[in-house]
């Protein structure tokens, strides 16, 4: 499904005001537009406590983003977003071992060669450890996205095959431990089906990988392309609200 474009500062359809009033408007633990265009902080729009920390990115690098704002570049090999600050990490610990969150972000490839470069790629990961932790990647495997989630152990993954858009795509991942659910969505349209059998998040993130565009602040596992808009909510993301935040 093509998501629906803003410019800069204008009205959204349905409604007034920018895309990060939209997002605000549904009540994220953490936003961050990743819209500067100098500097190396990431400012989250919730808490300042929450900002991220940039490291080689190329921001503003895109200026026609679907969201209205710049979005900035990481290379493939040494850029990220260090997000693994002790507020974020506290308030994401506190969402998921709770049983309800989820996360969304904005991505573009770099190419179509990018798809089948067999590397790992991340858009955000938080991990506490091996047995907790949350992904939204381009997986090693041609033309596959994943968002991988492992609570107390128990692992479960939803895949997008065959993928390969070089379009801008806003992907969500939910999880509910009351209703025994996780979901991911590519542009408001979920794919992959429900996984059921989940398990309960325990234990603080890893202040070295909780991060945007990247596994790790080494880094590793480096997104190629851009990012865009990333979010954390503390709740499961209704249809109607999915659809929202993606533009559909």
């Amino acid at each position: 499904m093509p998501v629906m474009k803003v410019g800069p500062g204008r009205a959204l359809v349905g409604g007034g005001g920018t895309y990060n009033d939209l997002v605000m408007g549904t009540q994220p633990i953490a936003y961050w537009p990743q819209s500067e265009s100098s500097g190396l902080t990431a400012y989250c729009l919730t808490n300042p406590a929450m900002n991220g920390t940039y490291t080689g990115v190329t921001l503003a690098n895109d200026l026609t983003g679907p969201f209205g704002t710049p979005a900035p570049y990481f290379d493939g090999l040494n850029d990220y977003c260090d997000i693994g600050n002790a507020t974020f990490r506290a308030a994401f610990q506190a969402a998921a071992e709770a049983g309800e969150f989820s996360v969304m972000s904005w991505g573009k490839v770099n190419a179509g060669a990018v798809w089948t470069d067999g590397a790992e790629r991340n858009l955000v990961r938080v991990l506490a450890d091996a047995n907790n932790f949350i992904y939204q990647r381009k997986a090693v495997g041609n033309n596959r996205m994943e968002h991988d989630y492992n609570g107390a152990g128990t692992f479960d993954r939803v895949a997008n095959t065959p993928y390969s858009n070089t379009a801008w795509f806003c992907t969500i991942t939910t999880v509910s431990d009351s209703a025994d659910e996780m979901k991911g969505y590519w542009d408001a349209a979920q794919v992959g089906g429900t996984q059921a059998g989940i398990g309960l998040w325990a234990g603080l993130p890893n202040a070295g990988q909780t991060v945007i565009g990247a596994a790790t602040v080494v880094p590793g596992s480096v997104w190629h392309g851009w990012i865009g808009p990333v979010a954390v909510w503390p709740y499961v993301l209704p249809q109607a609200v999915v659809s929202t935040v993606s533009l559909a």
